[in-house]
C-alpha cells in the first residue's frame, strides 16, 4: 500500500476511535443563583451540565449538600434547613429522594430502572435554606460551599450568582477554590447592577470546590425573628433540655408509680421468734426470705426436712463427695408434711426406690425439680411479693428513648450531657431497687421469718440453755429441737451457726449426735458442724452433676436478687 493510503487509513482510525478515547464524564458547567431573602433565608437555583458516558453516572447525579454549619456562637455545630422546591433534567421534572448521608443531605436523582442516554444533561435543584445568613456585629455574611467538595470528576466551569436585598454592595469578599479547607483564590468577580458574579478561572478537579464569602453591611438583611431565635437556642441546648426534662418526667413518673405499687407495708420490729411460721415449709420460708432462689438450698432443705420427718433416707458419702443417695422409707407418711415437700416426694419417687445423685444427668430427677421450683415460685411468689417490673421498663424505655433524640438532636456533646445521661441511668437503677415490694401478707411473714433467723442465728447470746419451756425467753436447745430446725436453717442460710449453738449449749449430745436418717454422725466428721457442712456441699455437688450441665439455679428460674 502506498505511503499515503496507510496516512489515510491511520487518520480514519484515530478519527473513528477519538469519541471512545477523549471522552470523559464531567460536569462541564455548574451554576448557582442564591437570592438572599430580606429575613435572611435563601432561595438557591443550581444548574448543572453533566456528560454522561456511562461509567460513574448511569441512572442520574446525586447532590450532596452540607448538612450542619458551625455554630460561631457556640462550641457546636447547627444543622442546614432545607426545603427542596423541585428538580429538572432537561427541562422536564425528574423524581428525587432526598435522605442523611454522613454529614451531608444527599439529593439522589434518577430513577433506579432508567438509565441515561451518553450525553449532555442539563439538571436544575431548586431548594431553600432557612436562615442562610451568619449574623455578625457589624457586617452580616453569606458563606456558601457553591459546589460541594463531594464530586468524584472534575468541574470544567463553576460559578454564582448573588443577590442581596436591594442590591446591596460587599463590604468583604473572600473565594476559596481547591480541597476541603483550601485557601486557594484563582476566581473573577463581578458587579452588574447589584448581582455579585464569581467564577472559576480554571476547571475544578475531582474533591475540589468553589466556595463564597460575601459580607454587607448590618441592617441590609433582617435580624433573626422570634421563632427563629428559639428555633438556635432548641438546636444549641435542646438535647440537654430534653434529657434534663425527661429526668423531671421520669422522676414524677416513678414516684407517682412508687407511692402508687413501691411503697412496703409497714413493719413491725424484727424480735426472736422461736417457731417457724405454723404452716410453711423450709423451701417455703427460704423463697419468702430471699424473694428468690438460692444455689439448691430449697431442695436440699426439703430433701432433710423430708428425712427428718421419716419419710426418706439421704445417704453422703466423705470420700466420694458427689454420691448423694436418697431412698424413700415410709410412702404413706407424705400427708404428714406441707403439700409442694409432697408433691416433691411423690415425684422424685415414682417409680423408683432409690436415686443416686453425682454420677450423670438424671432426666426423671431434674424434672421433678424443675417442678417443684416451680409451684414454690407460683405459690409463694406474685402473693407475697411484688417485683413491679412493668413500672421499670417503661422507665427504661423512655429513658433510652430520651437519650436517643438527644444524641440525634445534640449540636455538641458536653460533660453535663454526660452527666445527665448518668443520672437518668442512675435513677432507673434507684427505682429499680426500690419499686419491688412485699405484700401485706408477705411482709407479716418475711418478719417472722427474720426473727426466726434471728433466733438461729444469735441462739447463744439468748441464753437458750437457762430458760424453762413455756416461758416467754426462748426455750432450751435440745437434739431434737436441733434436728427439727435444721432444715430451716438451711433453708435461711443459718445452719452453721445453729450448729454451732448445738455444740456449745449441749456439747456431749452434740458430740454423739447420730442421725437415724442417715448413714452420717458427728464423730465421723468430729462435730455436729462438720458434719452438716459435708451433708450440705455433698447435696450439692450431687444435685449439681443431676443437673444439666449447662443450667444453674439461677438460669432454670432467673429473679433479681435484691431486698429492701
Amino acid at each position: 500500500m502506498p505511503i499515503w493510503g496507510r496516512i489515510v487509513c491511520l487518520i480514519l482510525a484515530l478519527a473513528w476511535a477519538a469519541p471512545f478515547v477523549s471522552a470523559e464524564e464531567a460536569i462541564k458547567r455548574f451554576t448557582v443563583e442564591i437570592e438572599v431573602e430580606q429575613d435572611g433565608d435563601l432561595m438557591i437555583t443550581e444548574t448543572i451540565l453533566v456528560n454522561v458516558e456511562g461509567r460513574e453516572i448511569r441512572r442520574g447525579i446525586f447532590r450532596d449538600l452540607p448538612a450542619y454549619y458551625l455554630d460561631e456562637e457556640g462550641p457546636g455545630r447547627l444543622p442546614y434547613r432545607y426545603t427542596v422546591l423541585g428538580v429538572q433534567k432537561d427541562g422536564a421534572r425528574e423524581p428525587y429522594t432526598r435522605e442523611r448521608f454522613g454529614n451531608a443531605v444527599q439529593i439522589r436523582i434518577g430513577e433506579s430502572d432508567v438509565f441515561l442516554e451518553h450525553r449532555d444533561h442539563e439538571y436544575q435543584i431548586k431548594y431553600h435554606v432557612k436562615n442562610g445568613i451568619r449574623y455578625g456585629e457589624f457586617e452580616d455574611e453569606l458563606y456558601w460551599n457553591i459546589t460541594g467538595n463531594y464530586w468524584s470528576f472534575p468541574i470544567l466551569e463553576a460559578s454564582s450568582v448573588v443577590r442581596f436585598p436591594g442590591g446591596a454592595g460587599l463590604t468583604q469578599i473572600n473565594v476559596y477554590t481547591g480541597g476541603q479547607n483550601s485557601r486557594g483564590g484563582d476566581y473573577e468577580y463581578r458587579e452588574l447592577d447589584g448581582t455579585h458574579l464569581v467564577s472559576t478561572r480554571e476547571a475544578l478537579n475531582p474533591r475540589e470546590g468553589l466556595t463564597v464569602s460575601l459580607s454587607v453591611e448590618k441592617g441590609i438583611v433582617d435580624p433573626p425573628s422570634l421563632s427563629d431565635q428559639g428555633w438556635l437556642w432548641w438546636a444549641r441546648n435542646g438535647a440537654f433540655a430534653a434529657l434534663i426534662g425527661s429526668m423531671i418526667a421520669l422522676f414524677g413518673f416513678y414516684m407517682r408509680s412508687f407511692d402508687r405499687v413501691g411503697r412496703d407495708p409497714v413493719r413491725g420490729p424484727v424480735f426472736p421468734q422461736y417457731e417457724p411460721p405454723e404452716g410453711y415449709s423450709p423451701a417455703a420460708a427460704h423463697h419468702i426470705y430471699y424473694r428468690s432462689f438460692r444455689s439448691h438450698d430449697a431442695l436440699i432443705a426439703s430433701l432433710m426436712y423430708l428425712a427428718g420427718k421419716g419419710l426418706m433416707r439421704i445417704d453422703v458419702y466423705k470420700r466420694d463427695k458427689k454420691k448423694t443417695v436418697l431412698e424413700p422409707l415410709d410412702v404413706y407418711g407424705s400427708n404428714l408434711v406441707p403439700d409442694e415437700t409432697a408433691k416433691l416426694y411423690d415425684q422424685l419417687f415414682s417409680g423408683r426406690s432409690r436415686i443416686e445423685l453425682g454420677k450423670k444427668y438424671d432426666a426423671a430427677f431434674t424434672k421433678a425439680y424443675t417442678s417443684f421450683r416451680k409451684g414454690i415460685s407460683a405459690k409463694y411468689g406474685s402473693s407475697y411479693f411484688k417485683w413491679n417490673l412493668g413500672y421499670v421498663v417503661i422507665g427504661g424505655m423512655l429513658s433510652i428513648g430520651a437519650i436517643i433524640f438527644a444524641a440525634n438532636q445534640a449540636s455538641y456533646w458536653s460533660t453535663w450531657h454526660t452527666l445527665a445521661v448518668l443520672a437518668l441511668i442512675a435513677l432507673n437503677c434507684l427505682f429499680m431497687y426500690l419499686m419491688p415490694a412485699p405484700t401485706r401478707k408477705g411482709q407479716d411473714v418475711h418478719t417472722h421469718l427474720a426473727g426466726f433467723r434471728l433466733y438461729m442465728e444469735k441462739a447463744e447470746k439468748l441464753q437458750l440453755n437457762s430458760v424453762e419451756v413455756g416461758s416467754d425467753a426462748p426455750p432450751p436447745m435440745t437434739v431434737e429441737r436441733y434436728e427439727k430446725f435444721l432444715p430451716f436453717a438451711v433453708a435461711l442460710g443459718v445452719e452453721k451457726p445453729w450448729s454451732d449453738h448445738f455444740e456449745r449449749l449441749i456439747p456431749e449430745a452434740a458430740q454423739d449426735y447420730n442421725p437415724s436418717w442417715t448413714n452420717m454422725n458427728a464423730r465421723t466428721f468430729g462435730s455436729t458442724g462438720g458434719m452438716t457442712r459435708t451433708m450440705v456441699s455433698g447435696m450439692r455437688s450431687g444435685v449439681a452433676s443431676a443437673m444439666p450441665q449447662s443450667s444453674s439455679p439461677s438460669m432454670m428460674f432467673s429473679y433479681p436478687g435484691f431486698t429492701h
